[in-house]
């Protein structure tokens, strides 16, 4: 999705400004989103599809505006820089607040991950503001190498984090799952060696009983 996002933004001129501008940066947005919904399954928690389909909504709308609705190009970089700031803080503090003890650390550091590319987004849409005015997304600028370093350096760094998270946690359930078993079988062994030891003792008492009764006595006929 991002690189498809990358691709109409490096077509522009040569296609309608809509695919190239608005279409594309709203692509960009969909990508945390759909982090968002994989942590969702993750955590075994109901996937919030509709919330995410409406951030995706207001994000197009709100770049359409500021693509027809004015000219300068540092207001555009600014409005995609926030609506990722807001995906990327919402992520990394769920991530924060999940509990799996086999994973924390892994958690965590995902969470800085995601916090250090909110911090590159802001410092991105400040720059674009207060910095003087940017003519093109291919011009050098300070807002072009942030906005650059974060889209194709971080992916990479979150994506192995997701990946360990995912492997660790793979680990740390299935080495319960052998604890279990293992507890399991355990008290299988003893309730069966309670048993043969208890069927002895039920059988002599039976004996027992039946001699008193005069069940086991001779008969005299």
């Amino acid at each position: 999705m991002r690189y498809i996002g990358f691709l109409l933004i490096f077509l522009r001129s040569r296609i309608p400004d809509f695919l190239s501008i608005p279409l594309a940066n709203t692509l960009l947005v969909a990508v945390p989103v759909m982090l968002a919904w994989g942590l969702d399954a993750y955590a075994g928690e109901r996937l919030r599809i509709r919330l995410g389909l409406a951030w995706l909504a207001v994000s197009l709308v709100l770049l359409v505006v500021v693509t027809y609705g004015q000219s300068r190009f540092n207001v555009r970089v600014f409005t995609v820089a926030i609506l990722h700031l807001a995906i990327y803080t919402v992520i990394a503090i769920r991530l924060l607040r999940l509990h799996d003890g086999g994973v924390r650390l892994q958690q965590i550091v995902i969470a800085v991950l995601f916090l250090v590319s909110a911090a590159a987004m802001g410092a991105r849409g400040f720059v674009s503001i207060a910095g003087p005015a940017q003519e093109g997304l291919f011009v050098s600028s300070p807002s072009s190498v942030i906005g650059f370093l974060e889209s194709f350096i971080m992916p990479i760094c979150v994506a192995i984090g997701l990946l360990s998270m995912v492997v660790r946690k793979t680990q740390v359930e299935r080495e319960k799952t052998i604890s279990d078993l293992g507890v399991a079988l355990g008290r299988v062994k003893t309730l069966a060696v309670c048993s043969r030891s208890a069927h002895p003792a039920r059988k002599s008492g039976m004996k027992g009983k039946l001699a008193r009764s005069g069940a086991l006595r001779p008969r005299s006929f």
